[in-house]
């Protein structure tokens, strides 16, 4: 096991939201991706389709910043290349979401709703800002990008924005708004320095056949950010231990890594008590709960 003093933890060189929920979601998962660095089978289509609608909106927000926001028809066109390219890398799995044409169509309809959507009065300070800063001593540096950060008249305002299948819940939005806890302790020396508070806030566009633009201003409890502290360190300990349990549910079906995890299932049956810790998970589970 590596010295708890040490930063880097092979999975873990970095920490970030998504590789902390990919942990808890699924250890084994999490193994094959980041540690084994096992090439995934597909690309799922909602996946492929949510990083190019990511790079549209970036290319759509650049455009603002100077005062030109291109036309859809030219960002469809960037969500048609990221497409391509992601095809090229990996194939993408299409199932419900139809093929690629079926995708561009609901770009453009999303993407037409987006950008005709009354955007909050504020100036824009960064598009897909990137940070990194320690969260803990100990721990690996946290790095992300925020997609949007924006100074309005009495905050500075950081906005992520997703696509959805349907409007959000309450319930949806409490269960994301962990992420935005985390980019607030990055830019708050930058909001504190202009003398205004952090506010936080989803963009979400929905994948409907008339999508709907919503904004969530996220407010949450002081003592939010010391949970998940310490959610991170608990992953931290569990990947340094070797500790990756597997999570069968309903994501199995579209998960890339279905077969390493059959694998993985016939080597444990085959191995019986023979097999190691990072192998067993009813061993791991009760040696995490030492």
């Amino acid at each position: 096991m590596n010295d708890m003093n040490t930063v880097s933890v092979p999975g873990l060189e970095h920490l970030s939201h998504s590789r902390i929920q990919a942990y808890l979601n699924c250890g084994l998962k999490f193994r094959f991706h980041y540690i084994d660095h096992l090439r995934p089978a597909f690309v799922p289509a909602a996946l492929a389709y949510g990083i190019a609608f990511h790079e549209a909106v970036e290319e759509a927000l650049a455009g603002v910043m100077v005062g030109a926001m291109p036309p859809v028809s030219d960002l469809v066109g960037v969500v048609a290349r990221s497409l391509d390219q992601q095809e090229r890398d990996v194939p993408i799995q299409y199932a419900d979401e139809g093929g690629k044409d079926a995708l561009l169509e609901l770009a453009s309809r999303m993407l037409t709703a987006w950008t005709a959507w009354p955007r909050p009065a504020g100036r824009i300070l960064a598009v897909e800002h990137s940070f990194e800063f320690v969260l803990a001593p100990g721990l690996p540096p946290v790095v992300g990008r925020i997609d949007l950060v924006t100074e309005e008249a009495d905050a500075v305002v950081l906005t992520d924005i997703k696509t959805a299948k349907s409007r959000w819940s309450s319930r949806e939005i409490d269960e994301h708004s962990s992420q935005l806890v985390l980019y607030r302790e990055a830019v708050k020396q930058m909001a504190a320095e202009m003398g205004k508070p952090v506010r936080l806030a989803y963009e979400v566009i929905t994948k409907t056949k008339t999508p709907v633009v919503e904004r969530y201003v996220i407010e949450r409890a002081p003592d939010e950010l010391d949970r998940q502290r310490a959610v991170a360190q608990l992953v931290r300990r569990a990947v340094d231990a070797g500790i990756f349990i597997p999570q069968p549910g309903w994501a199995c079906a579209t998960c890339p890594w279905a077969g390493p995890c059959r694998e993985w299932g016939r080597k444990l049956a085959n191995d019986g008590d023979q097999a190691t810790l990072q192998e067993r998970p009813c061993a791991t589970t009760v040696a995490l709960g030492r």
